[in-house]
């Protein structure tokens, strides 16, 4: 169990990973959306190519996740210590707590490597074949 000083200490460490990676990703999550909105294929494919077409940003992606998760957990365990006084009941809102974060970025990491294998396995492979002799 961490100490309220370490668990601050982690919180703004978490918060200062996810500020860059929370600005680089509203630089490419923004024009996709865009895209989608104004109709614009061209640019929502360039985009999700972008995103999920090369390790680097996926690896962001899961990280900046994986820190939000966390720094949402530290925080939510510091409501339940200061508003919650059984001590049974916080253990059990502290293991969902963690057991939630932690499924969540497993799903979605999991989903996100998915996507990034269905892209490089496009990207090899051509949609139209020529069998033309």
């Amino acid at each position: 169990m961490t100490s309220p000083t370490q668990s601050y200490l982690l919180q703004r460490v978490s918060g200062a990973i996810m500020a860059p990676l929370s600005v680089w990703l509203l630089f490419w999550i923004i024009p996709a959306i865009g895209g989608i909105v104004f109709g614009n294929e061209e640019q929502f494919h360039n985009c999700t190519q972008i995103i999920f077409g090369s390790v680097q940003s996926i690896t962001c992606i899961i990280v900046f996740l994986a820190c939000s998760m966390y720094h949402s957990v530290l925080g939510f365990k510091s409501i339940i210590n200061d508003y919650i006084s059984c001590d049974t009941t916080k253990k059990v809102i502290n293991f969902l707590t963690i057991g939630v974060a932690f499924g969540v970025t497993i799903f979605i990491s999991v989903l996100f490597l998915t996507v990034h294998i269905q892209i490089e396995s496009l990207e090899k492979t051509p949609l139209i074949e020529n069998n033309s002799k």
